[in-house]
């Protein structure tokens, strides 16, 4: 009776397990075949869809604000203008101030940068004094502050990076000096 009692509990043990593992198995095999069919796809489509890997901003926003940017540029002065009505000694000064702050623009994109934002900023005020309802003398007067605080935010943005910029290169370690060769 003892090996009865022995022999069935090691049947019911080995059926257990196996049914147990033989399900897992099966699951496993179908997780496994399914991740390798969407594995096989998913190469296939970034060769054929690299596009759709690009960032958001470097798929959709960027192009949209280049069109724009082209189109800003065809309305502003050429840089012919631009450059005739600063004095070059001037336009030599805010050169040596792009280049301090490491910003990669010419003299002339950067002053149109700055004539489009001080533009917008005084409509954007201009618009805030329509809509509350201020007179004429005002709205103006609204326009001007925020073209004026529009550049005030602009040059003093220019110094931050510039001060920024300086105090990286201070921390940066110096290169050791060459110990000087003893020679006999």
């Amino acid at each position: 009776m003892i090996y009865m009692i022995a022999l069935s509990a090691g049947v019911l043990i080995f059926s257990l397990t196996w049914i147990k593992f033989t399900s897992f198995e099966e699951q496993h095999n179908q997780v496994k075949s399914r991740l390798n069919r969407v594995y096989t796809a998913s190469q296939k489509g970034m060769l054929l869809d690299e596009e759709f890997n690009k960032p958001f901003m470097e798929r959709f926003l960027k192009p949209i604000f280049k069109g724009l940017w082209e189109k800003v540029l065809k309305v502003l002065p050429e840089d012919k203008t631009v450059q005739s009505t600063i004095k070059t000694k001037q336009a030599n000064k805010l050169k040596g101030m792009l280049h301090q702050a490491g910003m990669k623009v010419g003299v002339n994109q950067y002053l149109k940068i700055r004539l489009l934002v001080l533009g917008v900023s005084g409509a954007f005020f201009a618009i805030i004094g329509l809509l509350m309802g201020l007179g004429s003398l005002y709205v103006m007067l609204l326009s001007v502050l925020g073209a004026y605080g529009a550049y005030v935010v602009l040059r003093f943005q220019l110094t931050a990076r510039i001060t920024k910029r300086r105090n990286a290169m201070q921390r940066q370690p110096q290169a050791p000096t060459p110990a000087p060769s003893v020679e006999e």
